[in-house]
């Protein structure tokens, strides 16, 4: 008797715990990243439109003024600018369409850099938990590599399709949607020499991963180690 009249003694509501800083975050992540973008563009476009061109820039700026696209190729064989194509097509492009001038001319590197941090947020928050994700897509703006979302150049565009190469490859590796994750490996990599030569470099780093990771599981993957070399076939053309 007594054990029921205990039981039947309501006990007093706990009050409801607390949620840290890092749960609140994580917890709206999705409005996080949405704010983040947003801080972005306006932050971009603020340093954009006060910075003058420098002087690697005006080459971008006037060989986006040309008459016709194609006409950059033929610029581009004559040595009148040693890096690849697709940074210029991309502002030829742009400034056809929305004018040209700074902010234009260098939005192919705001939003490659804006990719590569978007990347970075996926590829650690796969392997740990959001919050540490958006520490890796915030990290890059203390580093050099910040100064290249708001530079006419090739760096900002091919660091981003460094970003989603990466996250490619982890996908591959995972075997997340395997086939596309495949295709976006060649494609990105294929974008990335197409926006800087210095992104040959990324097709070493990625098959001495593969290497490793062939280690680890005793063989090797294939048709990523493929994927990885067709990736490269754009320095054939240039």
């Amino acid at each position: 008797m007594v054990k029921a009249a205990v039981l039947d003694i309501p006990l007093p509501a706990c009050p409801p715990a607390k949620l840290g800083l890092v749960d609140m975050i994580e917890a709206n992540i999705r409005p996080v990243l949405v704010a983040y973008t947003a801080l972005y563009a306006f932050g971009f476009w603020v340093s954009a439109s006060h910075k003058p061109f420098w002087f690697d820039e005006i080459f971008t700026y006037e060989l986006s003024q040309l008459p016709r696209i194609g006409d950059i190729w033929r610029a581009l064989q004559h040595g009148i600018e040693l890096n690849p194509p697709l940074l210029f097509w991309m502002t030829w492009l742009l400034n056809k369409l929305f004018g040209a001038g700074p902010v234009v001319s260098r939005l192919p590197a705001a939003l490659g850099y804006w990719v590569m941090t978007i990347c970075l947020y996926h590829f650690v928050r796969r392997r740990t938990r959001p919050a540490y994700g958006l520490l890796a897509a915030l990290f890059p703006l203390f580093t050099f590599a910040a100064q290249f979302r708001v530079e006419a150049r090739g760096y900002g565009l091919e660091i981003g399709f460094a970003g989603v190469a990466l996250l490619c490859w982890q996908l591959t590796a995972d075997g997340v949607h395997r086939r596309i994750a495949l295709l976006g490996l060649t494609l990105s990599l294929a974008g990335a020499i197409s926006s800087h030569y210095y992104a040959t470099y990324l097709i070493g780093a990625l098959l001495t991963g593969e290497l490793v990771r062939a280690y680890l599981r005793r063989r090797m993957d294939y048709p990523c180690v493929a994927a990885i070399v067709l990736g490269g076939f754009p320095l054939i053309a240039y």
